[in-house]
């Protein structure tokens, strides 16, 4: 390296091997995505469906919510005040097997019908959360771990560089001096220095494919707007699966009076009930 002083070889090859580091990183991770990229571009020739967009947008929740709205837009389903869902007789076939599955499931339900919460977790409706993982377009959803790599190249150059410039007797840049101390004040000052270069890296939690993920939530939402306000509000209000509230310990049993009687609060029976049997006792009910 004629071009630099001698005095600062050291800290450039350690600066030169943080922005090697970097670009080797960019060159891995552009390689690992070829595969994402040409799912994206095939997606975007051929068009993706409701559910599988829903899928890449948010997941569960919404991914469940586009695909009943779908089936309603189409007339294979509909839903009462109440957020039940029930099959229409003699409606069309869906297109999409995910959602030929899920009507398959609602229609087994009879009259009583679905609630959306039951989609994500009720046994019944496993062929279709079988149908969806098949249709899911595979794409990674959070970016690389660039930014911690990255990080950890620069700490490595930070430390590297003063670790091997204090024996060395090579005085900091810009200060004519070799004191220890003020390589300590080096390294920390380069090393904020790399750690803001390395913040150009997305995080983690950061998603991939912004354009195309815009693209999803077009095609979703367009399936949404196929219902009205008043029908997604209903599809939704069983969107969650209700809480039941244990009542306090201690509290009085629903029913009880203070007159006699089985509601009488100062029962023995009810005394035994409450701190005899606890859990264990074996009852009758559900």
């Amino acid at each position: 390296m004629g071009w630099i002083p001698d005095d600062w070889n050291i800290v450039a090859g350690w600066l030169l091997g943080f922005v090697v580091a970097n670009c080797a990183l960019g060159v891995w991770f552009r390689r690992r995505g070829r595969a994402d990229r040409a799912t994206i571009r095939r997606y975007m020739a051929e068009g993706i469906g409701p559910v599988a967009a829903a899928e890449q947008v948010e997941r569960e929740y919404y991914t469940a919510r586009v695909a009943v709205c779908a089936l309603v837009g189409d007339g294979v389903v509909e839903v009462s005040e109440e957020g039940v869902l029930t099959a229409v007789p003699g409606a069309p076939e869906p297109a999409g097997p995910t959602l030929r599955a899920l009507a398959r499931c609602i229609g087994d339900r009879g009259p009583d019908g679905a609630k959306l919460y039951e989609l994500r977790r009720e046994p019944h409706f496993e062929a279709y959360r079988t149908a969806l993982a098949q249709e899911k377009t595979g794409l990674r959803w959070f970016a690389e771990r660039g930014r911690v790599l990255s990080l950890s190249a620069g700490f490595l150059a930070g430390v590297g560089m003063a670790f091997q410039s204090i024996p060395a007797g090579a005085p900091v840049p810009f200060l004519p001096t070799d004191d220890v101390a003020a390589w300590v004040l080096a390294q920390l000052a380069v090393w904020a220095v790399l750690s803001l270069l390395s913040a150009a890296w997305p995080g983690e939690m950061t998603r991939r494919w912004r354009r195309f993920n815009e693209h999803c939530r077009q095609r979703a939402e367009a399936e949404l707007a196929r219902v009205s306000p008043a029908t997604l509000a209903a599809v939704r209000r069983r969107e969650f699966e209700p809480v039941l509230l244990r009542a306090p310990r201690g509290s009085r049993r629903p029913g009880r009076t203070d007159g006699e009687g089985p509601g009488d609060g100062g029962s023995w029976a009810d005394d035994v009930d409450t701190h005899s049997c606890g859990s264990g006792c074996g009852g009758g009910g559900d």
